[in-house]
């Protein structure tokens, strides 16, 4: 993080995994969609999770060593009910360890002791989605212990998808949408411990790109979203796309809404400061630090990318730091910066 020299490099998925897996792609892209670093460091000397298409793996990140895979047995031995016609599935179920269906979002309790993971529609033979009632036991949404690899709770048949994930102590919150239809998007805020939901918090219909972050105080939750906005009565309807971004922030404790303000552009990533008190966001305009309660701006930067997509931003533990990766229309990029406050 210092000098920005690259230490490793290595595959998460060996040559034969890819190909298989290419099966169940339809567009033949198979991408690493998401990275957490443990907090924990008596997992190991710096544990990697790595979420690449159906699998998710662990890591030391110091020497690209393979620790374990999680695998959801039940979700397996569903699988190769559905696909003991077909030898191909069958030949990819014996030999790729699956977690969930195609995977969204990775994240780690603050003590390292959980992870949770969201993900998507599975496939079965022929290129068809499974649905729950095919799968009942399986869902989108899954808990699992960091140590041991065994999943906990299996909380995702609430969800019809699962867009972002936040951990504070005792308290995991999820931004997905939800029945009654695909378009009402909520947060929901998880005992990770019980698996039980202590509060929903309603966000009309969220359309595009969502994020949410937890404050590591567990206070404060805070999410980006498109939605459309309802229309006055008697307006004739038309057509508004997806809608107006806007960037909302609760009391995590209650689920009033403190604070929500339309955005010029979509927020396509934030993140809490450690101390709680900066909430940062990530847009085609740069990154912005502001004040959670007021949203009011604290200070800005942009990174050299032009025009910028996509943005991701992360603080350094301490806070003195923040990592921000973009891409432009050919490339991306990553660069790191010093903060004066967090």
């Amino acid at each position: 993080a210092d000098s920005g020299i690259a230490l490793l490099a290595f595959s998460v998925l060996t040559p034969e995994e890819k190909k298989l897996l290419l099966h169940e792609d339809r567009q033949g892209r198979i991408h690493t969609a998401a990275i957490a670093f443990s907090p924990d460091p008596r997992l190991l000397t710096r544990t990697l999770a790595v979420a690449c298409d159906s699998v998710i793996r662990f890591y030391d990140s110091e020497t690209g060593r393979l620790d374990r895979s999680l695998e959801d047995k039940r979700l397996l031995d569903e699988l190769k009910e559905l696909g003991k016609d077909d030898p191909t599935e069958v030949k990819k179920l014996t030999t790729i360890s699956h977690a969930h269906g195609l995977t969204y979002s990775i994240a780690f309790s603050p003590d390292g002791s959980l992870l949770a993971s969201s993900g998507t529609h599975l496939i079965r033979p022929g290129g068809r989605s499974v649905i729950n009632a095919e799968i009942p036991t399986h869902g989108k949404l899954k808990l699992w212990d960091a140590k041991t690899g065994e999943l906990k709770h299996d909380l995702g048949k609430h969800y019809d998808r699962v867009r972002s994930l936040a951990f504070s102590p005792g308290r995991l919150a999820v931004l997905g949408n939800h029945p009654p239809g695909p378009w009402t998007s909520s947060v929901r805020l998880w005992n990770p411990k019980t698996g039980v939901v202590e509060s929903t918090i309603t966000i009309r219909s969220g359309l595009f790109e969502e994020t949410v972050a937890l404050s590591p105080d567990g206070a404060l939750v805070a999410a980006a979203t498109a939605y459309r906005e309802p229309q006055p009565a008697g307006e004739t309807t038309r057509r508004l796309g997806f809608g107006s971004p806007h960037l909302l922030v609760w009391d995590a404790k209650t689920g009033d809404l403190i604070i929500k303000r339309k955005m010029r552009k979509l927020v396509t990533s934030i993140a809490f400061s450690p101390d709680s008190k900066t909430l940062a966001t990530g847009s085609s305009e740069g990154v912005t630090l502001r004040d959670p309660m007021t949203l009011q701006e604290k200070g800005k930067f942009q990174p050299p990318t032009s025009p910028l997509s996509n943005v991701r931003l992360a603080y350094f533990a301490d806070g003195t730091r923040m990592a921000v990766a973009a891409n432009d229309k050919k490339q991306g990029s990553l660069t790191l910066w010093k903060l004066d406050k967090p």
